[in-house]
């Protein structure tokens, strides 16, 4: 009877080790479009400040990016009304 609470500290061991196999793509390889990240030139700024922002992309196919449309709204409605804009753009 004294074996039972280790086999019980080894489950869960056995049960994660049992999750790792060879089905899964690594994270590095990339076989389809992926947007890799969204990099300004600043990491903080201030109100009416102008912040640039670039779209880090990588496709393996070689396509051209689309366009990148940039849209900012500090306040939004919610959801109950599709997170309209309470700040219309000018």
């Amino acid at each position: 009877m004294r074996q039972t609470p280790a086999l019980l500290a080894l489950l869960p061991l056995a049960v994660a080790l049992s999750a790792c196999g060879p089905e899964f793509d690594p994270v590095s390889l990339i076989n389809d479009y992926r947007l890799v990240a969204i990099a300004t030139d600043s990491p903080d700024t201030v109100p009416d400040a102008i912040l640039t922002a670039q779209v880090i992309d990588a496709d393996p196919e070689g396509r051209a990016p689309a366009p990148t449309v940039w849209s900012v709204c500090p306040y939004s409605f919610g959801s109950g009304v599709e997170y309209a804009c309470l700040v219309p753009e000018s």
